[in-house]
C-alpha cells in the first residue's frame, strides 16, 4: 500500500509540473491517458494525476527505465 499523500514526494519545481510532455515518449502514460483523453501532449500536473490514479495498475518493473525516472521526477513511483 502506498504511503499517505502527505508522506510522498511532491515536486516543487514549477518547471517540471508546467512543462508539456509528448505522450508518445512514455508508452505506459500514453496507454493510461488514452482511457481519458485524445491529447498527444500533457503538462506535468496532468501526467502526475494520470500516474497517481493508475498507481495500483502500473507494472513498475515492466515500465521503461526512462519512463520510470520521469514518473519519479513527477513524484510518483511504486
Amino acid at each position: 500500500m502506498p504511503p499517505p499523500i502527505a508522506q510522498r514526494f511532491v515536486p516543487t519545481d514549477p518547471a517540471i509540473m508546467h512543462s508539456v510532455y509528448t505522450l508518445a515518449d512514455y508508452p505506459v502514460l500514453a496507454a493510461l491517458a488514452a482511457e481519458r483523453t485524445q491529447a498527444t501532449r500533457l503538462d506535468g500536473r496532468a501526467c502526475r494525476a494520470i500516474y497517481e490514479d493508475a498507481r495500483q495498475r502500473i507494472d513498475w518493473q515492466a515500465m521503461p527505465p526512462h519512463e520510470r525516472e520521469f514518473a519519479q521526477r513527477l513524484g510518483v513511483g511504486p
